[in-house]
């Protein structure tokens, strides 16, 4: 699980998926960060929820994970 405060498309998670790809290693990743899209101004605790990635929406989408 890779968790960011930026877009997913070209992050941190993507270049994680990448180097696990180069490595061989065939696993699961899931990537949480900002959409690709505008986010409007406000607190940052509020955006952060309102993306799913305060504490209660990243739990959610781990718990939203089909089990292996």
């Amino acid at each position: 699980m890779t968790i960011e405060e930026g877009v997913t498309q070209g992050g941190a998670g993507s270049a994680c998926i990448e180097c696990l790809a180069d490595a061989g290693i065939a696993v699961r990743v899931l990537r949480l960060g900002l959409p690709d899209a505008f986010v409007h101004h406000g607190e940052r605790n509020e955006l952060l929820r309102l993306c799913g990635l305060d504490a209660a929406g990243i739990a959610a989408a781990v718990r939203s994970l089909p089990a292996r």
